[in-house]
């Protein structure tokens, strides 16, 4: 463990305060949840996701969308892939285009083939939804496909969409 050498006083509430230049290094944002652990004799934060947390939920879902539908769907907490059926995608990290609609909040429908993930190198239609929960946008919804993206699929993503928001806002 790397020791910076900060210390902070507890306040009478048990609260710290995280410097913000390590907050900024490790990418928490405001308002976003750390999950509180002990580790031997040391209090330990670590970033969480609620998305992550629904990682089984979600890929039972994109499973049964894949066998019923034939899509292919991944799921992405604020950072990066956190469900899919194609390992190679999982824990890919955002890119320039995927960072902006989830900051701006924005449905994005491709109209031209296009690779939204460099690391496959893929060319693709995609159809992206961001997953917004009481305010905050928690990731992103993505339909990858060969075709351009019929309304009846998009229909479909927007379902998926709510059922994980309606879950995550459940928990």
């Amino acid at each position: 463990m790397k020791e910076i050498g900060v210390v902070r006083k507890i306040d009478e509430l048990g609260r710290v305060v995280i410097p913000k230049e390590m907050r900024r290094s490790l990418g928490i944002r405001d308002g976003e949840s750390l999950e509180i652990f002990v580790d031997n004799q040391s209090i330990c934060l670590k970033k969480t996701s609620l998305l992550l947390s629904l990682e089984n939920i979600a890929t039972t879902i994109i499973q049964y969308a894949y066998d019923t539908m034939g899509l292919s769907i991944l799921v992405m907490d604020r950072d990066k892939v956190v469900a899919s059926l194609v390992p190679d995608y999982l824990n890919v990290l955002y890119n320039p285009t995927l960072n902006r609609l989830l900051e701006e909040r924005e449905s994005y429908v491709s109209k031209v083939k296009e690779v939204l993930f460099p690391t496959t190198s893929k060319e693709a239609y995609y159809y992206v939804i961001p997953l917004i929960v009481s305010g905050d946008a928690l990731g992103l919804l993505l339909l990858e496909e060969s075709q351009e993206i019929e309304e009846t699929k998009k229909k479909i993503m927007q379902f998926i969409a709510k059922l994980l928001v309606n879950k995550i806002d459940i928990l």
